[in-house]
């Protein structure tokens, strides 16, 4: 058999992959981040601004050093998008390289930063002139008209359309957002909008409340009298809810209004701008609807916006009544539907009594008792994060002594502990919980330092841990 590889002068050997060019990888990567690049760039390691679409500004940007490896930042001030970059050189980069290319990186931001804020700081001035050389609006402009609220104060520009100013929490315009006579919102180009707010009525009063738009603020504010801040999107409610609780202090009650929209956004960023900041959740009760939306199609906002108090101030002729009797689980002991810690030195037998009376009470066996008292059966689910070997033991001693037989107790055991303080650990325990035949009449977590931060032995972490279980 002849040998070919004498043909080719020795054996094949696979050519390396071509790399393009750095200008043109960053080209590819400006285009495949959704951007109309520009036809030519420069690593000189300044800030280079280009036409990123059928608009005639400059929106799109990079900031990239040539130098050694090329790295940088590229993205669009209209878009949001800020994104790291960095040349492809065929093979994996050296330590030296890797923390040259983060220098660049850092610095390229810096650069964009600092850039950013001149445009802010002259986007601010210009929205301050146009704002004063506005008139003021009227309820006979085209959108309060149909949207059936009041000015408040804001202004209509030389084009016709409603002028509302972004505000800090100081009063200084920042940018100014744009209403025509059919709707359409836009800011001032390259103004910054994050965070700044609008106020109506006195900033003093309480409640306060926080809506997405104009009119839905106005309708809130027409209806209740009370002061309320237009955070103009949704994706601003959290920062504009924390800088109204920083201004107006913990004990201070704000309510966060959202748009009931259908992608589910204005209701998901309204929850988490009341969780982080302490702050009540209202939402219009129909999809795709906002709360002017209700408001004209005959809904009781006031009502929609009154806090839930029933229940906890009780007059003494209901307070008085006999209660109804107590539905024990163990009689004496412990009764259903209760919240009950078992604390105790180390050693003195707390797993021991709890496991227990579970077992007491997942058994099927109508005759168990526990000293004496009777005992009401139900689903268990025992939370364990540790010292599994050892309830294996005690639980085959319990079925041993009380001859009572495994598929007779409706008990389950966790395989290991989680971590009940995060959103991944809550929901893997209440999806295996859902996943049961039917809810359980007690689930127990043993020990909570297994399954909650803190130290079950501070009263203060004590009593976040046994908040959490509520």
């Amino acid at each position: 058999m002849a040998d070919l590889t004498n043909i080719f002068n020795g054996p094949w050997i696979t050519p390396p992959p071509r790399i393009d060019p750095p200008e043109e990888q960053l080209i590819e990567a400006i285009a495949d981040a959704g951007l109309e690049p520009p036809e030519q760039v420069i690593l000189d390691g300044r800030i280079h601004r280009f036409r990123s679409g059928q608009k005639k500004d400059k929106t799109g940007w990079y900031v990239v050093f040539g130098d050694g490896i090329p790295a940088g930042r590229f993205g669009d001030w209209r878009e949001d998008i800020s994104q790291p970059w960095t040349a492809d050189i065929g093979r994996q980069l050296t330590f030296d390289e890797v923390e040259a290319r983060k220098r660049h990186i850092e610095e390229a931001k810096r650069i964009r930063d600092k850039e950013i804020e001149k445009l802010h700081d002259a986007v601010a001035l210009a929205a301050q002139r146009i704002w004063d050389g506005g008139t003021p609006a009227t309820c006979e402009h085209p959108y309060l008209k149909r949207k059936g609220v009041q000015p408040h104060g804001i202004k209509v520009s030389g084009e016709g359309k409603l002028m509302i100013p972004a505000c800090t929490m100081d009063g200084d315009i920042k940018t100014i957002q744009y209403i025509d006579a059919d709707g359409k919102k836009q800011f001032h180009q390259g103004g910054e909008a994050g965070g700044n707010v609008y106020f109506l009525g006195d900033e003093s009063e309480s409640p306060i409340y926080i809506a997405e738009g104009f009119a839905t603020a106005a309708t809130i504010h027409e209806v209740t009298g009370k002061p309320v801040v237009v955070a103009f999107s949704c994706h601003n409610l959290v920062e504009a809810t924390g800088k109204v609780r920083d201004k107006r202090g913990a004990l201070s009650e704000i309510v966060v209004v959202a748009d009931n929209d259908e992608s589910g956004m204005g209701e998901k960023m309204a929850r988490r701008a009341c969780q982080k900041h302490g702050a009540r959740f209202v939402m219009a009760p129909d999809v795709g609807d906002d709360v002017n939306d209700f408001h004209q199609k005959g809904g009781d906002v006031k009502s929609l916006l009154a806090p839930p108090l029933e229940g906890w101030l009780i007059s003494v002729r209901d307070f008085a009544n006999v209660p109804a009797p107590i539905p024990w689980l163990i009689k004496g002991w412990l009764p259903s539907g209760c919240l009950c810690m078992i604390h105790g030195p180390s050693g003195c037998g707390k797993t021991f009594l709890v496991l227990h009376w579970c077992m007491m009470i997942a058994s099927n066996d109508d005759m168990v008792s526990w000293d004496g008292r009777p005992v009401r059966h139900g689903k268990v689910v025992y939370l364990a994060g540790e010292g599994h070997h050892g309830l294996r033991a005690r639980v085959a001693a319990w079925l041993k002594h009380y001859e009572v037989k495994p598929d007779d107790v409706d008990l389950f055991v966790s395989a290991s502990g989680c971590d009940l303080n995060t959103p991944e650990g809550w929901m893997k325990v209440k999806n295996h919980i859902d996943a049961l035949d039917g809810k359980p009449s007690v689930i127990v977590v043993d020990t909570l330092h297994r399954f909650l931060n803190g130290d079950e032995n501070s009263a203060q972490d004590a009593k976040i841990m046994v908040d959490a279980c509520a």
